[in-house]
């Protein structure tokens, strides 16, 4: 990658960069869990690697891991049933910004968080000019991994169906 390139963007400090290391044990139990196959866990193994070089934007490119559960019968019902349809646990990188996020969605409000469960949202821009600050962590990363680590007490008998979805670009 030469300097120009490198040049848009934002570098990450020391500490941030190690405080991000934690993503790696969330990647690491999802790849772990029943539901990954042979080639999710490869691709946890390149996300792992993309985590601990945040620092270096020419390892940059898009990727994303998630633990979902669904609830598909009221997320595809017509008429629209009314209830929890979704519960996620997240972390992408796309467009040269890192999210991480864990949430609940209802028929009611099926964009933002819904209810009083954990809540969780961070992100991270990598492009060097941008109009707010380069990082938004409200809570401790670890409470995130933690709350995906007893996604379980999500579960109940209708919000069921867990899935795995990782993704590295090419």
């Amino acid at each position: 990658m030469n300097n120009e390139h490198e040049s848009n963007f934002w570098i990450i400090d020391a500490e941030t960069l190690n405080e991000l290391q934690i993503l790696k044990a969330f990647v690491n139990f999802v790849v772990s869990l029943k539901y990954a196959t042979e080639s999710d866990r490869q691709i946890g193994s390149e996300i792992n690697y993309l985590i601990k070089n945040l620092d270096k934007p020419e390892t940059f490119k898009d990727w994303n891991i998630a633990l979902d559960i669904f609830d598909f019968d009221i997320m595809y019902s017509q008429p629209k049933k009314q209830g929890i349809y979704w519960r996620t646990w997240a972390i992408y990188f796309e467009s040269d910004t890192l999210e991480i996020e864990a949430k609940t969605n209802h028929s009611d409000e099926p964009l933002e968080h819904y209810g009083d469960d954990f809540y969780y949202h961070a992100s991270i821009f990598f492009k060097k000019n941008i109009p707010c600050d380069h990082i938004y962590i409200e809570k401790d990363l670890k409470e995130f991994v933690a709350d995906a680590m007893n996604y379980t007490n999500y579960i109940t008998p209708s919000l069921n169906e867990i899935k795995i979805d990782i993704y590295t670009q090419s």
